[in-house]
């Protein structure tokens, strides 16, 4: 069991906004404001142990750095490859509904899948059609 603390706290709050999917380096920007003292390696700390919690999801990012996600209920991201910008798609959807994993993956048990979409965003398609 986990006691609690002021700068987990601080974080869990960072990261309970709506459709916020911040880096490490923005989270540790963010919570020098209210911890002037806070060290990088604290930050990294309490996002493992919110992570191991069940408080926070990281979500990993091909060539890109981790994010992290207030929202733990289960939903997938969209990311868009100009900005980065992250979003949350709420869709209901289970691969087993679509496929059949025992022919597809005969060698493995599937615990997990993870559907991660791309596009623009609104601001960036704006730019990509004045160009």
């Amino acid at each position: 069991m986990h006691k609690t603390s002021r700068q987990r706290d601080g974080i869990t709050f960072l990261l309970s906004k709506k459709n916020y999917h911040p880096t490490v380096d923005e989270i540790y920007d963010l919570m020098r404001k209210d911890f002037s003292k806070i060290s990088l390696a604290t930050v990294y700390r309490n996002l493992d142990t919110l992570q191991r919690m069940g408080k926070i999801n990281k979500i990993d990012i091909p060539d890109q750095p981790a994010r992290y996600d207030g929202n733990t209920n289960e939903h997938f991201h969209i990311r868009c490859t100009a900005c980065g910008y992250i979003e949350d798609v709420c869709i209901d959807f289970n691969i087993k509904d679509y496929v059949d994993v025992n022919a597809a993956m005969p060698n493995f048990e599937l615990t997990e899948c993870f559907i991660s979409f791309a596009g623009f965003c609104k601001k960036c398609k704006r730019k990509q059609s004045k160009k």
